[in-house]
């Protein structure tokens, strides 16, 4: 983009006041705020200029990258609870097979353990089906 040097940050204040009026969608005026932030280019005094010089723009934009981040960090938080509670799930599941297939069959080798340690939460569900109508340790890890 081609403007007078001496206009850089009136550009700049015009191109986020236009954001701020055209866009409503908060997504896109974070997405159009990089394409703007990245070919202005200003530089840490003239971010403080504009800052002095147009306050209520940089109040909003402010506002609006504190409040998208703010969404995104529960967004993250609301993941990491939904993945923990899976995991959790798993991790008793694989315990509980583990105590059912040890009483059922005695102490359990080594290698039996590591499968049950890699196995997915379909494979961990499918065998504790299998233990009710196993015969040997085999059967349970069978493909029915």
């Amino acid at each position: 983009m081609d403007w007078p040097r001496d206009k850089k940050i009136e550009v700049y204040a015009q191109a986020i006041r236009g954001l701020l009026t055209l866009e409503p969608s908060i997504e896109k005026r974070l997405k159009y705020m990089d394409f703007v932030d990245i070919y202005s280019a200003l530089d840490d005094n003239e971010r403080r200029l504009y800052a002095e010089c147009y306050p209520q723009e940089n109040r909003n934009m402010a506002g609006l990258t504190e409040r998208l981040l703010t969404q995104g960090r529960q967004q993250g938080i609301q993941q990491g609870l939904l993945r923990g509670r899976e995991e959790g799930r798993q991790d008793g599941e694989r315990e509980l097979l583990a105590r059912q297939l040890s009483r059922r069959f005695g102490p359990l080798d080594t290698l039996t353990a590591e499968r049950l340690q890699r196995a997915t939460t379909a494979e961990l569900e499918r065998w504790a089906d299998n233990i009710l109508d196993a015969r040997t340790l085999e059967d349970v890890f069978g493909a029915n």
